[in-house]
């Protein structure tokens, strides 16, 4: 069965499935679902309550602020629903082992644009917190480091091409991949300024990993 890659209902899917305080999970699911509806700036901590029916005093019992309230969200989606959705690109991407590398960069592009595009809203709140908060940007430094061989996948994925350039390495090819991805997206669907076309991108990348220097 294919899986559908949606950030929110995995999140519900995984509150569903453990063992959470019920009045908790109805707060930290209607945080979900106002923070994507709304943005995180613009929710109160009283919006909140008011969504999951609760006192605010009982809220406040399980979560003193609204950050903490955040934090809550985003640790499955760094614990959990990356590594899956990881582990799916990953099974997608060796099925294309032999391709010629404009071809491969053609398909890391489309494929994570899809789904940046599909988990737009978290994806957002993700990315926009991750600029100002020190500690939800830490974590997600964690869970890259952590995932060394699955990206190591890609790349040796990316390596038998034989077309990248000779003094790119594992990091070097992740920084110029995901670098480029992350400020395409933002730029293009949280500032609305885009610069570029999706096929420009993917010459941009191109280009950088075969011309890649350290120099």
């Amino acid at each position: 069965m294919k899986h559908e890659q949606d950030i929110k209902e995995d999140i519900k899917r995984i509150l569903n499935n453990q063992e959470v305080i019920f009045e908790k999970k109805k707060i930290l699911i209607s945080s979900i679902h106002l923070f994507t509806k709304y943005g995180y700036e613009n929710t109160t901590i009283s919006d909140i309550a008011k969504h999951a029916r609760v006192k605010q005093d009982v809220l406040l019992k399980y979560f003193n602020t609204k950050r903490d309230l955040l934090l809550e969200i985003i640790a499955p989606i760094i614990d959990h629903c990356i590594p899956l959705y990881e582990d799916i690109f990953i099974e997608k991407l060796v099925d294309k082992k032999g391709d010629k590398l404009r071809s491969l960069v053609h398909f890391i592009v489309n494929d994570h644009t899809r789904f940046l595009k599909q988990n737009f809203e978290i994806m957002n709140i993700l990315l926009r917190q991750t600029i100002i908060d020190e500690e939800i940007k830490e974590l997600l430094i964690s869970h890259l480091e952590n995932s060394h061989s699955n990206n190591n996948t890609i790349f040796e994925v990316f390596r038998e091409t034989e077309e990248l350039a000779l003094d790119i390495d594992y990091s070097s090819f992740l920084r110029i991949i995901m670098g480029q991805l992350l400020a395409y997206f933002t730029q293009s669907f949280i500032l609305k300024k885009a610069n570029i076309s999706q096929k420009q991108l993917e010459i941009q990348i191109d280009r950088a990993l075969r011309k890649f220097s350290n120099n």
